[in-house]
């Protein structure tokens, strides 16, 4: 992906608020839920949160590969589409680090904050692809990132 590609990336997903987040059992049985996302520091990885109970929590669990899908104006025709790692979040920092930034973009979130069920969850993609159909000529640039299928943020 150029450098000018991917600065238009990060700026997406920056100015971003929703995500389509599919998620997929142990047995291949797959699950899309529209979501609110936070960006992580280290871009493109992007912060979700939920409750324990969800079928995205626990199809992390047993499935850490999952999807997000990003972008649906006709107006821009900009659109992003990614597939990686999903996990929860454990650490104390890790947890402070996603609240820091999902509160931030999402205020009303923070209702949740005291819930014992509340859940982050880190998605890392390992291959990441931006479309800009609006461009003359049409732009489509993918990029392929370091798998992260366990252990802390790389």
């Amino acid at each position: 992906m150029s450098p000018e590609i991917r600065e238009r990336l990060f700026r997406f997903l920056r100015e971003g608020r929703v995500s389509v987040l599919s998620t997929s059992t142990s047995k291949a049985e797959p699950h899309s839920s529209v979501m609110h996302y936070s960006c992580a520091t280290d871009l493109p990885a992007l912060f979700f949160s939920t409750d324990d109970r969800s079928a995205k929590a626990r199809d992390c669990r047993e499935n850490s590969r999952a999807s997000v899908a990003l972008g649906w104006s006709e107006v821009d025709w900009v659109t992003v589409q990614m597939r990686g790692a999903l996990r929860a979040l454990t650490s104390a920092g890790e947890i402070e680090a996603a609240k820091a930034a999902h509160y931030a973009v999402h205020p009303n979130a923070r209702q949740f904050d005291s819930d014992p069920h509340t859940l982050f969850l880190l998605f890392k993609p390992d291959w990441v692809r931006f479309s800009d159909l609006a461009a003359a000529p049409p732009i489509v640039e993918e990029m392929t990132l370091p798998s992260d299928t366990s252990g802390p943020p790389r």
